[in-house]
């Protein structure tokens, strides 16, 4: 029975993720933290079960020529330097003080958001999406929970990508750091391996459909499903 919650957590979260550039770990991080894992643990345990997420959306979107590899340089740089603070403080901090590094991070991204001046409709990147992308990235590393909402809109809204290229550039960007970072917490012994497996099993089916459904909808439900998982990863973050 553990290992079937485990697996439907892992499908959901893959499905809604794939859709909205990530953002539904949440499904997965509940399960492991009903089975009574520690946060940390189940954080890394999600994190694991989140590879099959990532490797079967990349396949799907790679394969409709969605990646801008123009920018997938300063992603990939911004993505490790966030991720390796995030995941050293993962490893070092204990559930509370991640709950307080993790509002911060958010509230701080939102306000970003929430102030940018002018909309700027000309397509032309707007430079505070490097920072956002940071936060997100740092996020990512610490939590992984609804960071791809973060990630998602400010490609789109900042960086001015088209949403199907900004969930498929975002996945691009994050899977070898989310590879790295896992090897990391696998070290430090934080992984459950027999949960992390049925959900890494969910995750690949759940992204599969999901990946190809956002495809198929277009970049208007792409968008709609991001501003959708940021109100959830608010609504996340406090119920942790």
């Amino acid at each position: 029975m553990d290992l079937l919650l485990v697996f439907i957590g892992g499908f959901l979260a893959a499905l809604f993720g794939s859709m909205a550039g990530g953002g539904a770990a949440f499904f997965g991080l509940y399960a492991l933290l009903f089975l009574g894992l520690p946060l940390n643990a189940a954080i890394a345990t999600n994190s694991f079960g989140s590879l099959g997420f990532f490797m079967t959306s990349i396949r799907n979107f790679f394969n409709q020529g969605l990646v801008n590899k123009s920018i997938i340089i300063t992603l990939l740089a911004l993505q490790g330097i966030g991720v390796a603070i995030g995941t050293f403080l993962l490893i070092q901090l204990s559930g509370l003080a991640i709950k307080v590094i993790v509002t911060l991070i958010i509230a701080t991204a939102f306000l970003l958001l929430a102030f940018q001046r002018g909309q700027n409709h000309s397509g032309k990147a707007n430079p505070l999406w490097k920072p956002v992308y940071f936060f997100y990235a740092l996020y990512s590393g610490l939590i992984g929970t609804g960071s791809g909402a973060i990630r998602t809109f400010c490609l789109i809204r900042l960086r001015k990508l088209p949403a199907l290229q900004a969930v498929a550039n975002g996945f691009v960007a994050t899977f070898p750091f989310a590879f790295l970072s896992t090897g990391a917490l696998l070290y430090a012994g934080l992984v459950d391996i027999r949960l992390g497996v049925m959900l890494l099993a969910g995750n690949l089916l759940g992204a599969h459909i999901g990946s190809k459904i956002a495809i198929r909808k277009g970049n208007d439900f792409v968008r709609q499903m991001v501003l959708v998982f940021m109100v959830i990863t608010l609504i996340v973050v406090w119920t942790l």
